[in-house]
């Protein structure tokens, strides 16, 4: 999922690599690595609960 974001960002949209990154930047308040973290962690932490 993150790279798919980082490729529709950088090929498709032709951001460029800062405004992708800034995307990413928990300190501006965007919580897009937050979320991005929890969709990789989540599959793991329901397997252990389980």
């Amino acid at each position: 999922m993150l790279c798919v974001d980082i490729y529709f960002g950088r090929y498709v949209f032709r951001f460029k690599w800062i405004k992708i990154l800034e995307d990413f930047d928990i300190r501006k308040s965007n919580l897009l690595g937050v979320g991005m973290g929890l969709l990789f962690l989540c599959p793991t932490i329901i397997y252990l609960l389980t």
